[in-house]
């Protein structure tokens, strides 16, 4: 958290918008069932292909892929104009299915954000070089 406040580094993809599910991300089941994100497995509503029988070109076209490629942040009821909107994890489009079956939907976490992140941004504020010495 403290990197999504300080840096422009998305590294942990989660913390990304779009998240890179259905695009550079996708998660292969012991059967060869493939979904958008390795956090979807098991979900058999989300399959959008087979590694063992389908070509590389049409799962990653797949009309899934292509609606969760197409995220964005003004789709996402109350996150257009929330002030942490770029650092925060509440756009996870897994989550958002898990909680409400729609991947348009923040999540749970949101009101856990909304306390935590300003409270980073004070403690940064008051301690830059000792929070810098966390990441």
């Amino acid at each position: 958290m403290l990197g999504n406040i300080l840096t422009r580094e998305r590294n942990y993809m989660c913390m990304r918008f779009p998240c890179g599910a259905g695009d550079s991300m996708l998660g292969i089941d012991v059967d060869g069932s493939i979904y958008p994100c390795e956090e979807m497995n098991g979900k058999r509503e989300l399959i959008v292909g087979n590694i063992l029988q389908d070509d590389l070109d049409k799962i990653l076209n797949s009309d899934l892929n292509k609606t969760l490629r197409r995220r964005k942040i003004e789709d996402l009821e109350d996150c257009v104009n929330c002030s942490i909107q770029t650092v925060c994890e509440v756009t996870c489009a897994n989550h958002s299915y898990n909680e409400s079956r729609n991947f348009n939907t923040k999540t749970e976490k949101c009101e856990y954000y909304k306390v935590m992140f300003p409270g980073l941004m004070w403690r940064i504020h008051d301690d830059l070089e000792g929070m810098l010495t966390l990441l």
